[in-house]
């Protein structure tokens, strides 16, 4: 065994690994490095984001973000997405069961949606939308078949609004892409 690599038996655990080394077990920790690179070859818009850990309660996705500038230029691109846009009756808005779009008070968010065949979360803030797809069944984390499903499905959706695309879409290196991991996208 290297130095970096301790027993789990080891009463020092971890805090013999660098930071650095204990991001990359965490990074890999469910998908090998050569398994990111072939879901980088079938995606060229979503992007595998590793979920935050610890307490966060989130969960490994797919993501992609989208800029719009006004009313109209979201519901051009709701609707090259195919996601209806539901509005909310004066007073409707609840911050719970029925929150509404931020400088949108009138439209609600459309959470739990389809898009081009693939079950997916989508939130509209201010001046971007983002996409959140992971496993149906278990939705902390992703796999093969719904990385082949969101290839299929929801890449081409996104292929028409590729000049509004926001990469990568999560800024923090839990994203999977090109800008913080080129050897995982180098031909």
């Amino acid at each position: 065994m290297s130095g970096l690599w301790k027993r789990s038996d080891d009463p020092r655990g971890d805090f013999q690994v660098s930071p650095e080394e204990r991001w990359l077990r965490y990074l890999y920790e469910r998908h090998s490095p050569e398994e990111l690179v072939q879901w980088g070859k079938k995606l060229r818009y979503l992007r595998y984001r590793r979920a935050s850990g610890g307490h966060a309660g989130d969960g490994d996705r797919l993501a992609a973000a989208i800029r719009f500038e006004g009313r109209e230029q979201l519901e051009s691109v709701c609707e090259a997405l195919g996601i209806v846009l539901h509005p909310l009756a004066p007073g409707e808005e609840d911050p719970v069961w029925r929150p509404s779009v931020k400088g949108y008070p009138d439209l609600g968010q459309p959470g739990h949606t389809e898009i081009g065949g693939v079950p997916a979360f989508v939130w509209i803030y201010r001046d971007n939308l983002t996409i959140s797809v992971s496993d149906p069944d278990d939705p902390y984390e992703v796999s093969a078949p719904t990385v082949d499903a969101a290839a299929e499905g929801l890449e081409e959706r996104l292929h028409s609004l590729r000049e509004l695309l926001i990469q990568p879409p999560d800024a923090s290196r839990n994203c999977v892409c090109p800008e913080h991991y080129p050897e995982l996208f180098e031909p």
